[in-house]
């Protein structure tokens, strides 16, 4: 996974690394058609992700789709750290592609474009989900666009 140099900004919208408390990122991270979406929640407690999991698209269901096993354990893990210490979650969306161009028509989309498009409407369908489990757990969102010149270099 390529590291994330522009992820976290010292002051009040950055994580306070140095806090007794839990801090408890959802980090989903669009690494295109070829290496699918990777979903993974992380404390600051330990290095390794609690839960990560690699979606094939952004229309997939796998989060959604109640009573499936990767729906029920990913639901599981994320209400068991909210219930514990955070009530702030961090939210990190990495787009695949660079920012989209206002288009008049949708089928002036770029292949690319539409991929961003999917992917934040899942992103969004994942943040309406948690604010009806857990409607006291304030989220706070950033979004960013990965830039695929780095791939090679950061892998």
């Amino acid at each position: 996974m390529p590291h994330d140099f522009t992820g976290f900004l010292a002051g009040p919208n950055g994580p306070d690394l140095t806090s007794r408390t839990t801090k408890l990122e959802l980090r989903l991270t669009d690494f295109g058609l070829d290496h699918g979406i990777d979903v993974a929640i992380h404390t600051n407690r330990s290095a390794a992700p609690v839960f990560e999991t690699v979606l094939a698209d952004p229309e997939s269901r796998v989060l959604l789709a109640p009573g499936s096993p990767e729906t029920e354990i990913f639901w599981h893990c994320l209400s068991h750290c909210l219930t514990h210490d955070p009530q702030v979650l961090q939210l990190h969306a990495r787009c695949c592609y660079s920012t989209m161009s206002i288009t008049s028509s949708t089928r002036r989309m770029s292949r690319a474009e539409m991929r961003n498009a999917r992917f934040l409407r899942f992103v969004e369908k994942v943040l309406d989900e948690v604010q009806t489990r857990q409607p006291q757990v304030k989220i706070n969102i950033s979004v960013t666009y990965r830039n695929p010149a780095f791939d090679r270099w950061a892998r």
